[in-house]
């Protein structure tokens, strides 16, 4: 009888390490294939590149099963990015380091005049992603100017959108204007559960001018016609 406890015990504990462990790699994948793809892609985007990178992060997708990373420059440690390894496309590999380059030379440009006009605002740029794989970058990496993708650069106020904030806009879209940048989405949100004694149902209001429209824009009053709240 002792025996067949000692069987039942150790068999049970088998099975419930086992039930551990599956449902761990589930979700976080196998950490010795999670090192092996690491490396896989830290040598390939240097190589790609012909840059220096710090593996900051070794990621996992359950959801499609993607081993990646997220890496930042060695010389440059506040431009990062992701890289992974498709497990749908044999030996594919997605690197997004052209989208990082793109979105820092965009804040560079664009910092002095939206610090200047919301200084305490939350300001948010991405890029289309995959543009850069389209595009066939490699070692040099081109402007963003001449992107064929929008980028996007989203200003979120804590109140509610003013005549302030509409002068504000306007020097921005001028600024794209003089500079012919012509590939930029311009918008800025507000959102009534910002404001936490709002009793009334939550709204958005936000200013969205696409990179076609931003041509458009010839005075202050035109940016009133793409006011939308939700």
């Amino acid at each position: 009888m002792k025996r067949f406890i000692r069987i039942f015990l150790i068999t049970t504990s088998i099975i419930g390490i086992s039930f551990i462990v599956f449902g761990y790699t589930l979700f976080n994948g196998l950490p010795w294939k999670k090192h092996t793809v690491a490396s896989e892609l830290e040598a390939y985007v240097e190589e790609k590149y012909d840059i220096e990178v710090k593996v900051k992060e070794k990621t996992y997708n359950f959801k499609d099963g993607n081993y990646g990373i997220i890496a930042s420059l060695q010389n440059q440690p506040n431009i990062t990015f992701r890289a992974e390894k498709l497990s749908s496309r044999k030996d594919v590999i997605f690197d997004y380091y052209p989208e990082a380059i793109w979105v820092e030379e965009i804040n560079s440009e664009l910092a002095p005049i939206l610090n200047e006009n919301y200084p305490k605002d939350f300001i948010f740029i991405d890029a289309v992603y995959g543009s850069g794989q389209e595009m066939n970058m490699k070692k040099q990496i081109v402007s963003y100017k001449v992107v064929p993708h929008p980028f996007f650069v989203h200003i979120n106020v804590d109140e509610p959108i003013s005549e302030e904030h509409i002068n504000n806009y306007y020097e921005i879209v001028k600024f794209l204007q003089v500079r012919k940048i012509s590939n930029i989405e311009l918008s800025m949100g507000f959102s009534t559960e910002e404001m936490k004694d709002s009793s009334q149902k939550p709204t958005f209001t936000t200013i969205r001018i696409e990179a076609h429209n931003i041509n458009s824009i010839q005075k202050k009053e035109d940016v009133y016609n793409f006011i939308e709240t939700y």
